[in-house]
């Protein structure tokens, strides 16, 4: 497989993730039950899920299904999935991908975060993500073969259930 050298900002609408705006949800509960929503923040356990809430939100408030990068502190720069609605607290930016599918967004993750954030000095922030190049596998050596990213991501889960189920 080549891969090529790709700018985020020509890939995705960079201007368009939206950070944490340090939001105080009132209700807080550590566990999903009864339709509460997870408040992500940058926080590197329970995959960034600081808490679950019942509070009232906007449509513009609420996301779903998206990449998240801990922007503040020791762990910025790391980068987990939700699956399913989600809210957010502080530190973080939901990096909006929409056409992309999970397997996608996987891959997209895995090679955004050999970039090297990381730290107190060397925050992910929208200005330098859409300035970094990030290296993708391409077909046709002008595009991202991202059906390709959907295959290598299907072929490691099915390796590491394999190995699960032995």
């Amino acid at each position: 497989m080549e891969y090529k050298r790709f700018k985020i900002g020509n890939l995705f609408d960079v201007d368009s993730w939206v950070y944490g705006k340090n939001k105080q949800w009132v209700s807080r509960f550590s566990d999903p039950a009864n339709g509460r929503i997870p408040v992500i923040s940058g926080i590197t356990i329970n995959n960034g899920i600081n808490y679950y809430t019942t509070d009232n939100y906007s449509s513009e408030e609420v996301f779903e299904n998206e990449l998240t990068i801990s922007t503040r502190g020791e762990y910025s720069g790391t980068i987990t999935y939700h699956e399913g609605k989600f809210l957010l607290a502080n530190n973080i930016l939901v990096m909006k991908m929409p056409n992309l599918n999970y397997r996608q967004k996987i891959f997209i993750a895995s090679v955004i975060a050999k970039i090297g954030y990381g730290g107190y000095n060397n925050y992910p922030r929208k200005e330098t993500l859409k300035e970094d190049y990030i290296d993708l596998p391409t077909s046709d050596g002008i595009n991202p073969d991202y059906n390709y990213m959907e295959s290598r991501i299907s072929e490691l889960e099915q390796e590491r259930i394999s190995e699960l189920e032995q």
